[in-house]
């Protein structure tokens, strides 16, 4: 149930770029093998969303370690799968 049942849920507007705040990510990796990728993810971002009612504004910081694997390359498209973990901090 929502905090208050008269707002409706919050979103942010793509298409209206009002809500939408700007933020930073870098992702460093290395190759261990021909086809394994070990890297870290760090973002520093804002955040905000709206309805009618009401409006909000924060920002968090994302930090995880990946692995990418190359299942299969067709000239230059690479196919893979990806496992992550992770921490999102508010």
């Amino acid at each position: 149930m929502d905090i208050n049942p008269y707002s409706p849920d919050m979103q942010s507007e793509f298409e209206g770029r009002d809500d939408v705040m700007k933020g930073i990510q870098y992702s460093f990796g290395y190759y261990i093998t021909k086809s394994l990728t070990l890297g870290i993810n760090y973002m520093d971002a804002e955040i905000a969303g709206s309805n009618a009612i009401e409006f909000y504004e924060g920002s968090f910081t994302e930090k995880n370690v990946f692995a990418n694997f190359d299942v299969i390359g067709i000239n230059d498209l690479v196919f893979f799968a990806t496992a992550s973990c992770g921490k999102v901090e508010c």
